[in-house]
């Protein structure tokens, strides 16, 4: 660390078990991803799918909401409402957390509003994976996490069918990072790795452990960075 550094406490939150309660449901531990002794659980947004129009209130220094749910690539528009008399506000969606003095280039940043107003972030949607939420003004005190679950189609068909996952394309997806893929096969309660450190923005998949319901979960990292969490999971039906 360089001299006179020092994490944001959102950072100190995500590796510690407290942020886990940030959103409305407590995420759990990954099945089949159990840390060790010394590491962090994996975190997830665990709230119910938001709408493709979301509103998003900024009243004494707080966000009314810690978790949103959304799908890869889908447009979506926030009403972000600063209800703070001469207060300055936004919503900046970032691909890692905080980090040190320095954010990550966000995934979308809706300008910064002095309150009260009301104003609209137009976005043509999100890469898949777990996301950031913060007031870029206070994020030290105003985050939250955004789940973005990748898309399957189709979303059934037989053992043989070739089913396409889709978890960014080349608008939304931020430059640099790269994509680990899990799947948990039918019959298994655990998430194993199917593909690592993807540059592309999907892949086919075949059933290969015959009928049933297979689920995928995607992580967007850049290059030899850890995981920290999870998408929201997508799921097909092979029959």
């Amino acid at each position: 660390m360089r001299r006179g550094a020092r994490p944001s406490r959102f950072l100190a939150l995500l590796i510690s078990v407290p942020l886990l309660a940030a959103c409305t449901t407590s995420p759990t531990v990954a099945p089949g991803s159990e840390p060790s002794i010394g590491e962090p659980p994996l975190i997830f947004a665990s709230c119910a799918p938001s709408p493709r129009s979301i509103t998003i209130v900024a009243k004494n220094i707080a966000f009314n909401t810690h978790c949103l749910n959304a799908r890869a690539n889908t447009p979506l528009t926030i009403r972000f409402v600063n209800e703070d008399v001469g207060v300055n506000h936004n919503v900046d969606i970032l691909p890692r957390p905080w980090g040190y003095n320095t954010p990550a280039k966000a995934v979308l940043f809706g300008r910064i509003v002095l309150g009260p107003v009301t104003v609209r972030y137009p976005s043509n949607g999100f890469p898949a994976g777990l996301l950031f939420m913060v007031c870029y003004v206070h994020h030290d005190v105003m985050y939250g996490l955004v789940g973005v679950a990748p898309i399957v189609t189709p979303t059934s068909g037989s053992a043989s069918t070739r089913f396409h996952l889709t978890w960014a394309n080349v608008t939304d997806a931020p430059p640099g990072y790269v994509w680990d893929v899990q799947v948990r096969r039918p019959g298994s309660a655990t998430f194993v790795d199917w593909k690592r450190s993807l540059k592309e923005f999907g892949a086919d998949f075949v059933p290969d452990a015959g009928s049933g319901v297979y689920s995928f979960r995607v992580w967007q990292h850049l290059p030899a960075r850890g995981v920290i969490g999870y998408s929201p999971e997508v799921s097909l039906t092979a029959s």
